[in-house]
């Protein structure tokens, strides 16, 4: 059988109706929107969020600002210890730069003295005719006033003087100020800028620098160097450069 044409009449009704059950259908879904959207006034943050591990609230009353001030102090926290590695290190270097410094005044004193006394022994000896000891006391004399003059040992020892001064300033600085992570950085800076200007350091020296500092701030160990390279240690590094720590005794 043919289907049945409808009617304008019936196609008028249909409309009608379709337009009915969509603004009921709509009233619904606002309904259930608006119910939704009002909570409980008693109604805890913690039962809201549950089922929903959203993103977590940003006021100065959440638990983002708990958050922020334990990471603060966290921060404060690991500070503090590198600012005992800063001190730590700034007196180590303050013992290096003196022990620089004394050894090259002695450098430029022994030399000084050297050639005074040989050249005036030259004086004598050619006055006597003593000719084989002229000589020695004359090539005596050309050496060390060859050796300060390259070396200049007054040069270096005023130059150690000088970056001892400065880390003496930063180390006071340091004592006296509070302990904040602005001023670690701070005083961080000026330490590397010190350490730019310093000739290159000697690693057997500044060892044994630490391990003075260590001792006297009672630390339970130190690290292990020989006998030949302490007693070279102002010359030149020689030897295996990994120093192995070791307790000492009690």
């Amino acid at each position: 059988m043919k289907p049945t044409k409808q009617t304008k009449c019936e196609t008028d009704r249909d409309q009608q109706e379709s337009n009915t059950l969509d603004t009921s259908n709509t009233g619904n879904a606002e309904a259930r929107t608006d119910s939704r959207l009002e909570q409980p006034s008693g109604q805890s943050g913690r039962e809201h969020n549950q089922g929903n591990p959203g993103p977590e609230r940003r006021d100065n009353g959440g638990l983002d600002s708990s958050r922020s001030i334990n990471t603060t102090s966290q921060e404060v926290n690991c500070a503090e210890g590198d600012w005992i590695k800063l001190d730590f290190s700034i007196a180590r270097s303050l013992r290096y730069d003196a022990k620089r410094r004394a050894f090259f005044e002695r450098c430029n004193h022994l030399t000084r003295a050297v050639t005074a006394i040989t050249g005036a022994g030259t004086v004598a000896s050619v006055i006597n005719g003593f000719h084989w000891a002229s000589i020695v006391m004359g090539a005596t004399v050309g050496i060390a006033t060859a050796l300060d003059l390259v070396v200049d040992f007054s040069s270096r020892a005023m130059s150690y003087d000088t970056l001892y001064k400065r880390f003496a300033d930063l180390g006071i600085k340091v004592a006296s100020s509070e302990r904040t992570l602005e001023n670690y950085r701070r005083f961080l800076v000026e330490k590397l800028v010190i350490e730019k200007e310093e000739p290159t350091v000697l690693s057997v020296l500044n060892v044994i620098c630490a391990n003075e500092e260590l001792k006297s701030r009672a630390y339970p160990y130190q690290h292990r160097v020989d006998k030949f390279q302490k007693l070279i240690c102002q010359f030149l590094d020689v030897g295996q450069q990994q120093f192995e720590k070791i307790e000492e005794p009690a």
